[in-house]
């Protein structure tokens, strides 16, 4: 097939497609901030706030925009993946069979996994091949049938 049809092997690019994305909302300006960009720090809460809630501290972030602080617990996290199923045209490098009894347990599920995962990213390309390279005037026309195969049928079994 050719090269834009391609499934390509590899654990990096396969992590960095399929990996899930966590934002932090803003309760303020309402951005979204990376997860990973955000620091958390631990503030000491206000006396009667501390016997209200029985703790005395609680742990808050800033936000990147506005700069204000947003109390974690309160705070909403929206969690950004892909949906099933997504083709990406990537597949991880199949697992690789060490010595040892547990592995070879885990082996077969491993290897059955990964394949049923290569198999839809291989097949999903092949649909595509064949849908940009169908001719789609042909899809409805009727074949002319002359019926000889029914008449060779016939005469054969009598």
């Amino acid at each position: 097939m050719p090269d834009k049809y391609r499934t390509i092997i590899s654990n990096a690019l396969h992590k960095e497609k399929t990996n899930e994305q966590l934002w932090n909302l803003c309760m303020y300006c309402k951005k979204e901030c990376k997860h990973e960009d955000v620091k958390t720090y631990t503030l000491l809460v206000p006396f009667i706030d501390s016997v209200l809630a029985k703790e005395m501290y609680q742990e808050v972030w800033r936000c990147t925009e506005c700069k204000k602080e947003n109390v974690i617990l309160k705070s909403d996290l929206i969690q950004d993946k892909p949906k099933d199923p997504s083709y990406f045209k990537i597949v991880p490098e199949p697992p690789s069979q060490k010595d040892g009894i547990m592995d070879r347990r885990k082996y077969s599920s491993k290897f059955t996994l990964w394949f049923w995962t290569c198999l839809g990213e291989i097949q999903a390309q092949m649909a595509q091949f064949r849908d940009d390279n169908w001719t789609k005037s042909d899809v409805y026309q009727d074949i002319d049938y002359d019926g000889r195969f029914e008449e060779e049928d016939n005469a054969t079994s009598t």
